[in-house]
């Protein structure tokens, strides 16, 4: 019987380095057989393949995204608040590091000190909640930043919908699939190259990609979407971002993608 492996990510070196220890022995007595012994190693991204070639040793590793099905995308549009200024937006787990939110709430203090007028929503929960509160308050934009807790199904793409800019600037990814669903409903992006999305934002020309994952280039990024939004922009960038997940990212074409360069 022949098998192929999709980590997601799970042998990024950010990923392995909680519990280190354990989950080198499990490696190195199960995991190495499961490896070497698949047909194919399925990567969802770029750095995925570096990172499984370098671990592991082995080259039979096919790139093939994750998929994103428009039809999962419809809701009941709903009021969620009158907007005086345009409102940029994170969608996921609020854990600091991997999602690189404090690398975003400083950016977006920085953005904001230079006069920019955008507020900031944050849907999801997590263990950093507390902390990333406590780093807006330092940083003086506790008012400016909107915790919305966990929000699901119709809700969550509800509260998506209400958002002029998505923004996601991970320190590690596999592929996620928060920018994908923001990108079916038609939102600009703003993402880091970890992502392993910039190909695509680049090539459909639905955002912005961040030269460096600093709070200073996305203050920067913030900056150039504000005025984007300002001039009416936006509007283009969005609807190529659909287009994006149209073309590239729906399921049965993803599915007969990793069929057809599992098993040739």
């Amino acid at each position: 019987i022949s098998w192929v492996l999709t980590p997601h990510g799970g042998y990024d070196s950010n990923s392995l380095s909680k519990k280190r220890i354990l989950k080198a022995i499990y490696i190195q007595l199960f995991e190495n057989y499961v490896v070497k012994g698949a047909k194919v190693i399925h990567a969802t991204g770029e750095k995925e393949v570096s990172s499984v070639q370098k671990r592991f040793h082995v080259q039979k590793i096919v790139l093939v995204p994750n998929g994103q099905e428009l039809g999962d995308l419809t809701f009941t549009s709903s009021f969620v608040e009158r907007k005086s200024r345009p409102v940029f937006g994170f969608c996921g787990r609020l854990v600091a590091t991997h999602k690189g939110l404090d690398l975003l709430i400083e950016g977006f203090s920085r953005y904001r000190n230079n006069g920019g007028m955008a507020s900031l929503w944050l849907i999801g929960d997590g263990p950093d909640r507390e902390r990333l509160e406590k780093m807006c308050v330092e940083l003086g934009v506790f008012n400016d930043v909107k915790f919305l807790g966990a929000k699901f199904g119709g809700d969550k793409l509800n509260h998506l919908d209400h958002m002029d800019v998505f923004i996601h600037t991970s320190r590690w990814e596999g592929h996620p699939t928060a920018v994908l669903e923001a990108a079916g409903i038609a939102l600009p992006l703003i993402i880091s190259r970890e992502t392993n999305m910039a190909s695509y934002v680049k090539h459909w020309g639905c955002g912005l990609v961040l030269k460096e994952n600093t709070p200073i280039e996305i203050a920067k990024s913030l900056e150039l979407m504000q005025s984007l939004f300002e001039k009416g922009e936006l509007y283009n960038m969005g609807n190529n971002s659909r287009t994006m997940v149209e073309a590239e990212f729906q399921w049965p074409q993803i599915a007969k993608s990793l069929v057809e360069k599992a098993y040739i």
